[in-house]
């Protein structure tokens, strides 16, 4: 009999999912990790002769057989590497492995999943979050998504205003990564915005004084809430994800019932 399987889901470089496979290890399930970036490294057979069948097998020799994965947890997914392969063919031989890739994620729907790419990249979608939030009767801060420098002047006169990122907060530049965090606008950096707003569309909220940040993850029926005293350190006030993670302090926080 096959032994139930926990798929995990990540990337080499991501230290926070060698802790996760550490602990789950100790559940007596098969643990076997997948990292996206290499998964041209991985040997791939799927054939329908009789039945569907698909079955991956990572470079450490772990078969990945969709009829055993019980559970799949999505911690980071890279973007697939292609740089020993001829420039004129990286983008054909992405697209063709990505394709195999999001086709895993379709044939696994009867797994359960933490949480399933498909329905990450709709949710993740800040327009549809902020839709999402006033349908539910949610409060949220005065925003304006927009290329309009006169709006984005309007909006920015007289309150104090943040800027994030609409998708990825990141910028490849030729001499590494730049990671843009959520930013409290100054004058000079208004100024810059109503400058260029016609480069590409922008997200702007109203700044609210925190007292501290929740993160809330729902697994099942279960909902967990986790408080962080951001604004207890000066560097973490505007975006927590800043500080050091091991000078935060995190405790459980118990949410108010619904009336």
């Amino acid at each position: 009999m096959q032994k139930d399987t926990i798929l995990v889901i990540s990337n080499k470089y991501d230290y926070h999912t060698d802790g996760i496979i550490n602990s789950l290890n100790k559940t007596g399930y098969k643990i076997i990790r997948l990292n996206t970036e290499d998964f041209l490294q991985n040997k791939i057979i799927i054939n329908s002769n009789s039945a569907f069948n698909i079955q991956i097998t990572t470079p450490e020799g772990r078969t990945i057989n969709p009829q055993s994965v019980k559970s799949v947890y999505v911690r980071r997914i890279s973007p697939i590497n292609t740089e020993n392969i001829d420039k004129s063919f990286q983008k054909f031989v992405n697209d063709e492995a990505k394709t195999v890739l999001n086709g895993l994620f379709h044939i696994l729907l009867n797994s359960k999943w933490m949480d399933c790419p498909l329905v990450r990249q709709k949710t993740s979608n800040k327009i549809y979050q902020l839709h999402l939030a006033l349908s539910c009767g949610l409060v949220i801060p005065k925003t304006i998504i927009t290329n309009d420098s006169a709006t984005i002047k309007k909006f920015c006169a007289n309150q104090k205003i943040i800027y994030k990122t609409l998708f990825r907060p990141i910028i490849e530049l030729e001499k590494g990564t730049s990671i843009i965090h959520t930013t409290l606008l100054t004058n000079k950096l208004t100024e810059k915005l109503i400058k260029n707003a016609n480069i590409v569309p922008c997200i702007l909220q109203e700044y609210i004084n925190k007292k501290y940040e929740l993160r809330i993850h729902i697994i099942g029926e279960k909902i967990i809430s986790v408080k962080i005293d951001s604004q207890k350190l000066p560097n973490a006030k505007i975006d927590w994800r800043v500080a050091d993670f091991n000078k935060l302090t995190y405790s459980e926080y118990i949410l108010p019932t619904c009336s």
